[in-house]
């Protein structure tokens, strides 16, 4: 829960600088207790997210988030299946997907 792992961090002895929050429903809860403490991002601070957050422009603050485009990656995923499919022989092979950065509001530099 974004919520509550943003409040053990923050009322840690050492806060931190920065948090990298896993995906976008805890970096909604992450948010959420940060207006409430009134912890001001990216002051107080930076938050980094993984994965899109849609209406992100809406929010009070705007995440500088990393994600990876999961169409291209299921199309992908499709054409290997048949191929593997149509020729067992196929040799194992590695394919990597280059994430993409989407710059926001909520980091600031040290």
């Amino acid at each position: 829960d974004g919520y509550e792992g943003a409040k053990f961090l923050m009322e840690a002895d050492v806060r931190p600088t920065a948090i990298v929050l896993m995906n976008s429903e805890i970096a909604f809860g992450a948010l959420r207790y940060f207006y409430e403490k009134q912890i001001k991002i990216p002051d107080d601070v930076s938050i980094v997210s993984f994965g899109d957050m849609f209406n992100r422009d809406l929010l009070y603050i705007r995440p500088t988030i990393s994600y990876t485009n999961l169409k291209g990656i299921g199309k992908k995923l499709g054409e290997l299946m048949i191929e593997r499919i149509e020729n067992n022989d196929i040799v194992n092979r590695e394919i990597r997907f280059t994430p993409r950065i989407q710059y926001g509001n909520s980091t600031r530099p040290l």
